[in-house]
């Protein structure tokens, strides 16, 4: 049933196209895909935000360390994306709810 519940859930998902490019390894199943692909978001968020308490103590201004946090998340979107793309796998189809986003 756990299966079933991700498999309903994963068109959804922002981390769709990550959890099923990494299907693409032999022994990777679903729940693995998908529980690599959210402790790796869970890493970056955590370490975006331990970057802005950091530059907050040191009396950076706090519109700087946005800047230098959005910056680094999206040099994370940049290196996923480029992942993807490179792996041979064809990625979201243009006609999708996600490419939709991005062009508006």
């Amino acid at each position: 049933r756990l299966e079933q519940a991700l498999r309903e859930a994963l068109p959804a998902w922002g981390l769709a196209p990550v959890a099923q490019a990494l299907q693409a390894m032999r022994g990777v199943q679903l729940i693995a895909a998908m529980t690599l692909a959210a402790d790796i978001a869970w890493k970056a968020q955590l370490r975006l935000s331990g970057k802005f308490k950091r530059l907050c103590a040191r009396r950076v201004l706090k519109n700087k360390a946005v800047v230098a946090v959005a910056r680094e998340l999206a040099g994370f979107v940049w290196a996923i994306g480029r992942e993807v793309q490179t792996s041979g796998w064809p990625g979201v189809k243009a006609g999708s709810h996600a490419s939709q986003e991005v062009a508006h």
